[in-house]
């Protein structure tokens, strides 16, 4: 089973691994690894979660209050929003559904690092080995221009 998770995803996990970074430092990482483990759960147990807004699946976070909204087809489990479950059900409803755009605010509120303009997005990549435990794989921030 592959895992594929969408640009909007990806956006999602970049807010809140900065959010939590600037509340403490070293919690950002604390919230990707959590994170990337329970969407690396999924491999085994997508499609068992509750099913909300049509047909998204909802797989609630084990240390953070996010959830993670996702389909699966047969191969491979397309990972389309991470959200606060703190915020508004009416906005996760209308954002998992596609009808809501992260906010320019919220893009804006990140701080400078690796980003090297604003046409310039982090992105979650696969790569070699961290000093953070995550398996044989880790999951870092590069920046990918468009």
């Amino acid at each position: 089973m592959t895992i594929q998770i969408l640009d909007r995803a990806e956006d999602d996990l970049v807010q809140g691994f900065w959010f939590y970074e600037s509340q403490r430092v070293g919690l950002g990482s604390y919230f990707r690894a959590s994170l990337y483990s329970d969407i690396e759960s999924l491999r085994l147990y997508a499609g068992i979660h509750r099913r909300v807004y049509g047909s998204y699946h909802r797989l609630l976070s084990k240390r953070f209050p996010f959830a993670v909204f996702y389909t699966a087809s047969e191969n491979t489990v397309f990972v389309h929003a991470v959200l606060d479950c703190r915020r508004d059900p009416a906005w996760i409803r209308e954002r998992v559904r596609g009808q809501v755009r992260p906010a320019a605010s919220d893009l804006e509120s990140v701080p400078p690092g690796p980003v090297v303009s604003w046409s310039c997005r982090l992105s979650w990549v696969l790569c070699p080995p961290s000093p953070v435990p995550l398996g044989p794989w880790s999951l870092v921030f590069w920046s990918r221009c468009r």
